[in-house]
């Protein structure tokens, strides 16, 4: 469940983001969707850990940090560094992050069941509602399943359904807010005007050691 989680905490995004612009000055609300990748980061963990010693036993996998104390103690962290680095506030900070991890296991618990713990390190109980969203039609990519047609399909209506409902409200305007790809297009262009600087850079100095090793062998 990859794809989903980006699109369900999308379709949250953008309601919240109405309250926050109807109510506050303030829109921290992109914090709660990039803290949706909070918990899988045990997953990068697992993954980094695996490749480095495939056969010993790993200390963290996939599931280990989905529960409420490491999320709290992430938000806590998080929220006091964007507080200390940017005019966004603790609370807002502690907040949005909160929520986007929040978000992703309850995305989780939709359609995983009994996978998770997520009352750690106090409890071992795991979540026991079962299956409310059964997934069915799985995407696989590279051996791992990125989405489920059902529930992605769900998702992408409930996201239409968040834009119209903020559309009426609130006009389709707020949507260029949310335009990354201006900014996607300046960085990549930054990035490939380094790498020909550094290539000019290299080849001059290719040319320069060539012609001195020209004069040696006249010399």
């Amino acid at each position: 469940m990859y794809f989903e989680h980006a699109i369900y905490t999308s379709a949250i995004c953008v309601l919240l983001g109405l309250v926050y612009e109807t109510y506050t000055t303030r829109n921290p609300v992109w914090i709660v969707w990039f803290s949706m990748l909070i918990p899988d980061s045990d997953f990068v963990v697992q993954t980094v850990l695996h490749s480095i010693n495939p056969y010993e036993p790993l200390l963290i996998n996939h599931g280990d940090l989905h529960n409420f104390f490491f999320v709290f103690c992430i938000a806590v962290v998080g929220g006091w560094y964007i507080w200390k680095h940017t005019n966004i506030s603790f609370g807002d900070g502690f907040f949005c992050i909160s929520l986007g991890a929040c978000l992703h296991m309850a995305e989780d618990a939709l359609v995983n069941g009994t996978r998770y713990h997520f009352y750690r390190p106090f409890s071992e109980r795991g979540w026991y509602q079962g299956f409310i969203l059964e997934p069915w039609n799985d995407i696989v990519f590279a051996n791992n399943v990125i989405a489920s047609t059902n529930v992605i399909i769900i998702g992408v209506v409930l996201l239409v359904i968040a834009i119209l409902i903020r559309g009426k409200l609130q006009g389709y305007k707020w949507i260029r807010k949310y335009n990354l790809l201006p900014a996607i297009y300046d960085v990549t262009q930054s990035l490939l005007d380094s790498a020909d600087e550094y290539i000019n850079r290299f080849n001059l100095q290719s040319d320069e050691y060539e012609s001195e090793q020209d004069i040696t062998k006249q010399g």
